[in-house]
């Protein structure tokens, strides 16, 4: 496996997640944070008027937020993103909206449908 997996992955992930917000017409400031001590959090959106701080893992290993800043920032959440929820960091809103509405209907007009 590559050596920089781990930094690719955090890439991906925050670019992915700041197009998603823009396909749905979220804004956001975006930010990361380090102390001088290297504590760091690799991912910040500030929208809503909060602060979401995100993680990113490649491996499934558990990260807890730096109690530096939670003393700072008391309105804020965190959440660490790995291979197995990303998904949920990354859904496309609209998208997942359109598939439910789709599924919804193809329910319904199931017993309607004709293949040509």
């Amino acid at each position: 496996m590559r050596s920089d997996v781990g930094v690719l992955w955090e890439n991906f992930c925050i670019i992915e997640r700041i197009k998603r917000n823009n396909y749905n017409n979220i804004y956001a400031n975006y930010y990361f944070w380090r102390t001088y001590t290297q504590k760091e959090i690799d991912f910040i959106e500030e929208r809503e008027g909060k602060l979401f701080a995100y993680e990113m893992k490649w491996k499934k290993e558990m990260k807890s937020v730096p109690k530096e800043f939670l003393e700072e920032y008391k309105n804020s959440e965190f959440e660490v993103v790995n291979r197995e929820n990303y998904y949920k960091f990354l859904l496309w809103l609209n998208f997942a909206n359109n598939i439910k509405a789709f599924k919804a209907s193809s329910d319904r007009k199931s017993d309607n449908l004709a293949f040509i």
